[in-house]
């Protein structure tokens, strides 16, 4: 990348330099040491500006490149740490356990948790507390 802008470089002053002597070869029919200072100064004073902002933008480019190369590598990353239960999962509408593909059932907080990343953590909902604790439930309601 910077060696094409080198070269570009090169070539504008040399192409400047070559129509500047042409012209004023052309208009006058001689080249003094004066002219062929024009001609070279001249390029030599308007070029560097452009190229040094074309420079700056391909080093800009060039850090840009590499931040999304990190940021895609993190997201690459983290996209292979993801684990997702998918599809229809065949469960056992009495026990609830799930089958897997070797035609064993588990439990489904077995299989959730070798799935996936997901844990669980036990509780009763209100419901079950009632069919299950009848004594705790009217005891607190007193």
């Amino acid at each position: 990348m910077i060696f094409s802008v080198i070269i570009t470089t090169f070539i504008i002053v040399v192409l400047s330099i070559l129509l500047g002597v042409s012209i004023v070869y052309y208009f006058h029919g001689f080249i003094d040491p004066l002219t062929i200072g024009i001609a070279i100064l001249i390029p030599a004073l308007v070029v560097p500006l452009p190229l040094k902002i074309l420079f700056h933008s391909f080093v800009q480019l060039d850090e840009v490149k590499k931040e999304l190369q990190v940021k895609n590598s993190a997201l690459e990353k983290s996209l292979s740490e993801v684990k997702s239960l998918s599809g229809l999962l065949p469960i056992c509408s009495n026990c609830k356990k799930i089958r897997d593909g070797n035609d064993t059932w588990s439990e489904v907080e077995m299989y959730v948790k070798s799935h996936s990343e997901a844990d669980f953590s036990h509780s009763v909902c209100p419901e079950c507390v009632t069919a299950l604790y009848p004594d705790f439930v009217q005891n607190t309601a007193k």
